[in-house]
């Protein structure tokens, strides 16, 4: 019985170990950070990164120059029509929260991709008073609820640059 017990609290601990790669994200100079699980393949392009999980919940990443949150939002929601995303604006939610010391403008909508049903979550992280980092998520409904966890620690990683 003691074996199983322990056997049981190593498989409960090993997913919190999985390994996280920190990208430093900025046109020029690094902005702001954000850790991604190795486990969702991330790849770094111009000022972001994005990454798939093992279940297809697809993420980018990337940082900004908004003169205003409304124009981050759309930058986003062109992004995802680009990729075929397409929101249901009826379905749309909103939150402002705080990260630690960060204010995070929330929004999430139903919608569909090239798959099906999606949800899809937008996220403004507002670094300073001219940039933000957008983190944007969508997948099938089962896959978000899956993956909300690891997607609401990413977010929670974000750390502005020191200047």
């Amino acid at each position: 019985m003691r074996k199983f017990t322990v056997l049981a609290l190593v498989a409960l601990i090993i997913p919190s170990l999985a390994e996280a790669k920190v990208f430093n994200l900025g046109d020029d100079a690094p902005v702001a950070s954000i850790d991604v699980p190795d486990t969702w393949n991330p790849e770094i392009y111009e000022n972001g990164v994005s990454g798939t999980s093992p279940d297809d919940t697809y993420m980018f990443a990337q940082v900004v120059k908004a003169d205003d949150l409304a124009s981050a939002v759309t930058e986003g929601i062109t992004y995802l029509q680009e990729q075929g995303v397409t929101l249901d604006d009826a379905t749309m939610k909103s939150a402002n929260v705080k990260m630690g010391a960060l204010d995070v403008v929330m929004r999430e909508w139903h919608g569909k991709d090239k798959e099906g049903e999606a949800v899809v979550t937008l996220g403004a992280v507002i670094l300073n008073p001219d940039q933000m980092m957008l983190v944007v998520s969508w997948a099938s409904p089962e896959s978000d609820e899956i993956n909300g966890p690891d997607m609401k620690k990413m977010i929670e990683s974000i750390v502005p640059a020191a200047k």
